[in-house]
């Protein structure tokens, strides 16, 4: 509008006026080129151009949204739509935007890939940590068992062992009474055949 020096004639005597729609290019015979391409264009082609380029610069804004946030389906779904519309588009910008975008959404990739890795990686940590306490107490548990039907058997053991050696005492006890009283009975026979002599050595009759 006026404001620097130079500029295209075409536009000096219609002031003011409104930049919609640039691209860049990588050296002044490829702009020229471009630019005449673009001239041939129709109004309705050129209004196409700009709501494109408008809408894949909002679309991929969107994309760098997603990927802060860690949405990578949602940002692979909004890819897909620039993808399907790249190809009509000439800005050196939007297509440097563009493929930093697909190697964010890449890097995401990598990262919710190196996430879910870790997350298994603990939950199979977790895991296995259960099944040892449980293994663990599964052994405990058996060994104390096996410890109390040890102390069953050896008490059961012992009260066998005392009643046979109580069955074995009062054996002996009544054998020695046994033996007491053969004994006595033994020494009274004796001592009657001891007095039948004596009387009978004395003449006495009875």
């Amino acid at each position: 509008n006026g404001e620097l020096p130079g500029g295209a004639k075409y536009t000096s005597g219609r002031r003011p006026v409104t930049l919609v729609y640039h691209e860049t290019a990588i050296n002044r015979s490829e702009a020229s080129k471009r630019e005449l391409q673009i001239k041939k264009f129709s109004r309705k082609e050129k209004e196409r151009l700009i709501e494109l380029e408008t809408k894949i610069k909002k679309d991929l804004l969107e994309i760098k949204s997603l990927i802060l946030r860690e949405k990578l389906n949602e940002a692979n779904q909004v890819l897909r739509k620039v993808q399907a519309n790249i190809p009509l588009i000439n800005n050196s910008q939007i297509l440097i935007q563009y493929r930093e975008v697909q190697t964010s959404i890449q890097n995401l990739r990598n990262l919710l890939e190196r996430k879910e890795l870790q997350r298994f990686l603990e939950d199979k940590k977790i895991n296995e940590e259960i099944a040892r306490q449980k293994r663990e107490d599964q052994e405990r548990k058996q060994r104390e068992l096996e410890q109390r039907l040890n102390e069953e058997k050896e008490s059961k053991v012992k009260a066998a062992q005392i009643f046979t050696e109580r069955a074995r005492q009062k054996e002996m006890a009544a054998m020695a009474e046994r033996q007491r009283l053969n004994s006595l009975c033994n020494e009274k026979k004796a001592n009657l055949q001891d007095f039948k002599n004596v009387i009978k050595k004395n003449g006495i009759t009875y």
